[in-house]
């Protein structure tokens, strides 16, 4: 059985601004696979992205990865 994936604040936040990964992407000056990376739960942002990502929504850089941890469990090369 697949896990759901739960979205990400930062995902619910760009889609309730009908926004695309794209036009976030060019808003906050980062590369659309950053995007698609961070709201897949597949990289952790850096903390230029969160400031810049957080500008171009106008929330606080906090709350909107308060729902991320700290380091991701990456899987190991070979296992």
């Amino acid at each position: 059985m697949e896990a759901i994936k739960r979205k990400t604040r930062l995902q619910d936040e760009r889609e309730s601004r009908g926004l695309s990964q794209t036009r976030l992407a060019g808003l906050a000056r980062l590369h659309p696979s950053d995007i698609s990376r961070i709201e897949g739960r597949r990289a952790l942002p850096a903390n230029y992205q969160r400031v810049r990502l957080a500008r171009a929504l106008r929330v606080p850089h906090e709350w909107l990865f308060e729902d991320f941890p700290e380091r991701i469990a990456l899987k190991e090369v070979g296992s």
